[in-house]
């Protein structure tokens, strides 16, 4: 049997992702003859019945002691659309499938929460 793809799970804690606050519908694969036939496009469901969502993501990846930027897709089931904010996010059960045949990683994880960040008030500061 041919392995076509392989699933890797990623600890979403270490990785530094932030969401671009986009997020967009998944829909079903559709074939030529039914995108033809004018056939409404349908939302795909994950196993459990939830609706597949994409969410838009910035990852700083270092290599070679260069950082550079790359924009990730993540796949996330959930009931209805998420509303995501702008900034540091952790996606929980976060899942790398590279495919063998095409060389290209897709991600999806189980959800999506915000990461905290101090913020900077005047009270945080001592006043002379």
């Amino acid at each position: 049997m041919e392995v076509k793809s392989i699933d890797l799970p990623i600890d979403g804690s270490r990785l530094g992702t932030s969401a671009t606050g986009n997020v967009s519908s998944v829909y079903k694969y559709q074939d030529e003859s039914e995108r033809k036939a004018g056939t409404a496009r349908v939302q795909d469901l994950s196993e459990d019945g939830r609706f597949l969502w994409t969410v838009e993501a910035t990852l700083v990846i270092e290599q070679y002691g260069t950082k550079t930027t790359q924009v990730i897709q993540v796949r996330i089931p959930a009931k209805v659309e998420p509303v995501v904010p702008i900034g540091p996010v952790q996606f929980s059960m976060l899942t790398a499938s590279v495919r063998l045949t095409k060389g290209q990683v897709y991600w999806g994880a189980e959800g999506i929460e915000p990461i905290a960040t101090k913020s900077l008030r005047t009270s945080d500061h001592a006043t002379p």
